[in-house]
């Protein structure tokens, strides 16, 4: 994963672990992102299923045209709106963020997190799955600070990637690369409740 794709190459690489688990194999994909941003990279691997299934894609709203154009129109103020924070933002005071980047690359695979169940507790939550999400990161943030002796509360920023596309996929010829995202400031509040501001 630490390798860079030579520039004389295709720009992704596939390896294929036969029997990963008792029943199951698994793909590791890697691709530049001057390919696709993650979303479409989804798309690309769903056209090479058995059976093409455009619900397997996380729906999201529809916008109209009218919309589309209001928002090309404000796109500039948006940019001053969240560029002016972070330039003036002071670095975070938590171990896991106030170091320098090594540029290694990581990963790991985690427990499963059916997306039916999230929705349902979001839903009794009276929440979105966003943040529900966000919860459940700041939650695991403050026991991992813990664990490694990091008692500093207040709030962790992170860059949170967010989808443009205004048009979902529904057949194989809707299906495009290309990198359509944003990125968005969110702080993660780290040993407080959201709610009550208690420790969480």
């Amino acid at each position: 994963m630490n390798v860079p794709i030579p520039l004389d190459s295709p720009q992704w690489k596939i390896w294929i672990y036969d029997n990963y688990s008792e029943d199951k194999s698994a793909i590791l994909f890697k691709e530049h992102h001057v390919m696709a941003d993650g979303l479409g990279l989804i798309e690309i691997i769903l056209l090479l299923t058995d059976e093409f299934k455009p619900d397997a894609i996380i729906d999201f709203r529809p916008t109209t045209w009218f919309k589309q154009m209001i928002l090309y129109m404000i796109s500039p103020l948006f940019i001053l709106y969240y560029l002016v924070p972070i330039l003036c933002k002071s670095r975070d005071k938590f171990s896991i963020t106030n170091v320098d980047l090594s540029g290694e690359r990581q990963v790991a695979i985690g427990k499963k997190f059916p997306l039916e169940d999230m929705k349902r507790s979001a839903k009794d939550l009276g929440v979105s799955i966003n943040d529900l999400a966000a919860g459940a990161l700041s939650r695991g943030f403050t026991e991992y600070l813990e664990e490694i002796g990091d008692d500093n509360k207040g709030t962790m920023t992170a860059m949170i990637p967010v989808n443009l596309r205004t048009k979902k996929v529904r057949k194989p010829s809707d299906i495009k690369l290309q990198n359509n995202f944003t990125l968005v400031l969110l702080n993660f509040m780290i040993g407080k409740s959201l709610e009550s501001g208690s420790n969480v």
